[in-house]
């Protein structure tokens, strides 16, 4: 009898040892320190939850923002306010609108290739995980570099819910 308890003893154990290793894996992963943003300059944030990660842009497009034609003073006055955030002076928050095609993203990344070496890196977030900003930006402000949270297609249609719960989230609500 004692031979039969044992076995089971053992099985046991294994069987808590792999429900330990799945559990694991529900875990959150650790916030980043700056160390792991100084490798890249570019992430995409992938919602896990109510958590989630920042997963590098391995090979990000860093168009020169000398290319961009015809937005001057809109460019202009982009890098001007980037250039403030980025030496940590007061800076305002952009908005860039426009048709398709006419140099919004091209002007985020070019920002990239123009202040990465001072420090500068983009999060790219998925419109639907905007509600999750709170999570995101709580790890940033604790390494050195300064961070743009881009969202690339911010289109709301007609009776869309979305565009209310955005609007009180970057009114602070």
């Amino acid at each position: 009898m004692d031979e039969r308890w044992d076995r089971i003893a053992v099985k046991l154990e294994r069987i808590l040892d792999r429900v330990d290793q799945m559990l694991d894996g529900f875990s959150p992963p650790p916030s980043p320190d700056g160390t792991f943003f100084d490798g890249h300059l570019a992430f995409r944030w992938r919602r896990l939850r109510d958590a989630g990660v920042f997963v590098p842009v391995e090979h990000p497009h860093l168009p020169s923002l000398d290319d961009l034609v015809g937005i001057d003073m809109a460019r202009d006055e982009l890098i001007r306010n980037t250039d403030q955030f980025v030496e940590g002076y007061p800076a305002n928050n952009v908005l860039l609108w426009g048709e398709r095609g006419t140099g919004k993203s091209t002007c985020v990344k070019g920002l990239l290739r123009h202040f990465g070496n001072q420090g500068l890196r983009v999060v790219e977030v998925h419109r639907d995980d905007l509600c999750t900003i709170p999570a995101i930006v709580a790890p940033l402000r604790t390494v050195p570099q300064r961070f743009i949270l881009f969202c690339d297609d911010l289109s709301f249609g007609e009776g869309e819910g979305g565009y209310r719960e955005l609007k009180a989230l970057l009114e602070g609500g």
